[in-house]
């Protein structure tokens, strides 16, 4: 690339290619099976929970939540 208008063009033409999505949307489906719970709800479960234990499946900790609380 020798002048600064090719430059220019070709970078214009790497970032169209990097951002270019041409993937179909994918629609999800809302799969809940239960009521919804609510914040005191949480708040009650992650007060009742014992400190270091080891999490569960979903790799959340009592500590975990607490720092995200604050």
């Amino acid at each position: 690339i020798v002048n600064e208008q090719d430059r220019l063009e070709r970078w214009k033409e790497y970032i169209k290619e990097l951002f270019d999505d041409d993937r179909t949307e994918v629609q999800i489906k809302n799969t809940s099976t239960g009521p919804n719970i609510t914040l005191d709800e949480l708040e009650r479960a992650i007060k009742l929970s014992k400190n270091r234990k080891a999490t569960g499946p979903d790799d959340n900790s009592k500590r975990n939540n607490q720092t995200a609380r604050r």
